[in-house]
């Protein structure tokens, strides 16, 4: 940081990559901000993975200390599946839930994550977009999107 008042004598030196990839040029030409160009298009399919939620078996509750049991929620999350979906295929509850049954194929609850923007090493971060529970009936397989998390925050979603 340089002292107010200061000025340079030469150019300072610009870093050439970041996080192992090189920069991208500045935004700003002959004083205007020119806008930003996404690689992604809006049709192209989301990464979506899919965690199953089951009860925490015993051997795992026993690790925990004494001073946490009371408070831990006996109940563990394993990755299950990751697929591509078109965002249309998701936009709304219904075909969210169409998606589950023709892409899981079991009964049980799962967690649908994918991914936004984390401010740590990686510029993202999984997070939970929906939970679907998936039950065996006599007419066959049916879903149910109990928790819209954040679904709402896309471009793509359409509502309930």
């Amino acid at each position: 940081m340089r002292t107010k008042g200061a000025k340079d004598l030469k150019k300072r030196k610009q870093r050439k990559f970041y996080k192992g990839k090189p920069i991208k040029k500045k935004r700003k030409k002959n004083g205007k901000y020119v806008p930003y160009k996404s690689n992604r298009g809006r049709d192209d399919p989301i990464k979506i993975y899919f965690f199953k939620q089951e009860p925490m078996s015993r051997e795992g509750y026993d690790r925990w200390a004494n001073k946490f049991k009371r408070k831990v929620r006996k109940i563990v999350y394993k990755p299950y599946l990751r697929v591509d979906i078109p965002p249309e295929d998701i936009s709304t509850k219904e075909k969210v839930e169409q998606v589950c049954i023709d892409i899981i194929g079991t009964d049980g609850t799962f967690h649908m994550r994918g991914f936004s923007k984390g401010k740590n090493k990686w510029g993202v971060k999984q997070v939970t977009l929906a939970v679907i529970k998936i039950r065996d009936t006599s007419k066959g397989l049916v879903a149910k999107m109990t928790e819209n998390r954040r679904l709402f925050r896309y471009w793509y979603w359409r509502g309930d």
